[in-house]
């Protein structure tokens, strides 16, 4: 698909392109970048390395659908996409899209960059392994994308992920403090200092990969201990993004506050009065999604801390280990809630902060609610937005 030009003659970006190149974006790992900054390869397979991988929604799924739902779903709410630009020196003007999940998907790449990831050769086992962990998880925040090699005992150079170590710490700090409880309460002093020295390393042992502490956790909750890693992973996530949600709320509740006043009306709408009644149904749907989707959100981690609470205060362990079997499912939904809100954020600060008085023009107001609507809508389709 051709992009459209604007009217000095230029390529007009997509509201989706604009968002993979976004280095602010938690959904987009940006490989040439990452390469270019450590000056290493990321994958053995030399052409892969020019892969802008992002996260999208699945347009075909409902979030609301996904968090009532119970067990190990194979669908997902969240696609993984590898977006291969035209030409690496302007990935703004288009490219190829290569989905991770569709049945095809090794032969597509072959044919767009002519690489046979089906031949059983180690570089291509690495590989595959490195793109199925990225797709088993909801978005790439790079302590997510930590847990997750480490979980597999894959080693990657820290310096591709860029984590911060206080951030790093602090996120640790939060899921201790809710495993703390709980762990004092399910197990006797004496059954952790069987498989631990002190209650201290027993947590510590939560966090690597195929440990005994891990199995006996989840055992302890009367669930399979060959889902101990994905469970756990899960719960770190849900309290990861627990811990970005209340980073960015407030930003977020800002967004609807101008939505809803006087301030996010054009400067110019007089000039624009035949479409005065689209641009207040176009304002009010985005207010109504952004809400909803807060919505979304808040009752994931309502629904978590009432079960902890219920546990620790009641002695019922009954909702919480329901919790831990439907933490995957809610793990991937929060995954696309957070970090829609926080692209939110971003475009608010970029395309309205900054701008006198937080005024817009009518084209620059209409662009800004078409930004939002990519980025929390659940029904455009990425691969008509590549280029």
């Amino acid at each position: 698909m051709a992009l459209k030009k604007n009217k000095k003659g230029r390529k007009a970006i997509s509201p989706l392109l604009e968002k993979i190149l976004s280095d602010r974006s938690n959904v987009v790992f940006n490989v040439p970048k990452k390469v270019k900054q450590t000056e290493r390869q990321f994958f053995d397979n030399a052409r892969l390395n020019k892969a802008i991988i992002f996260k999208y929604p699945n347009f075909d799924m409902e979030i609301s659908e996904f968090v009532s739902s119970s067990g190990m779903k194979k669908e997902r709410p969240v696609e993984t996409c590898m977006y291969f630009p035209y030409d690496s020196a302007v990935p703004q003007d288009g490219g190829h899209g290569v989905y991770l999940r569709e049945d095809d998907f090794t032969a597509k790449l072959k044919y767009f960059i002519g690489i046979d990831l089906a031949e059983p050769t180690a570089e291509n086992a690495r590989d595959l392994q490195l793109l199925n962990l990225i797709d088993d998880i909801p978005s790439l925040d790079p302590f997510l994308m930590r847990v997750k090699f480490d979980e597999a005992q894959v080693m990657i150079d820290g310096d591709f992920l860029g984590l911060d170590k206080i951030e790093e710490l602090s996120i640790k700090s939060i899921i201790t403090r809710d495993v703390y409880p709980i762990i004092t309460k399910a197990f006797p002093v004496q059954l952790i200092e069987k498989k631990s020295r002190s209650l201290s390393d027993f947590i510590n042992g939560l966090w690597k990969a195929q440990s005994a502490e891990a199995e006996m956790f989840i055992e302890a909750f009367g669930i399979e201990k060959a889902l101990a890693n994905r469970i756990l992973t899960a719960w770190k996530g849900v309290a990861y993004y627990e811990y970005k949600y209340a980073e960015n709320i407030t930003r977020s509740m800002d967004i609807i506050r101008w939505l809803q006043s006087k301030d996010s009306e054009p400067y110019d709408l007089a000039m624009f009065g035949h479409l005065k009644e689209m641009y207040q149904m176009h304002k009010r749907s985005t207010i109504d999604q952004m809400k909803a989707l807060t919505s979304s959100t808040v009752n994931i981690f309502r629904s978590y801390r009432e079960c902890h609470s219920v546990f620790l205060e009641r002695n019922d362990p009954g909702p919480f280990r329901v919790f831990l079997q439907n933490a995957n499912e809610r793990f991937w939904a929060l995954g696309f809630c957070v970090n829609a809100l926080d692209h939110c954020n971003y475009l608010f600060e970029s395309d309205v902060a900054d701008k006198p008085g937080m005024k817009l023009r009518y084209d620059q107001f209409e662009l800004f609610l078409n930004k939002i609507k990519v980025t929390i809508e659940r029904n455009v389709n990425p691969e008509n937005q590549l280029g």
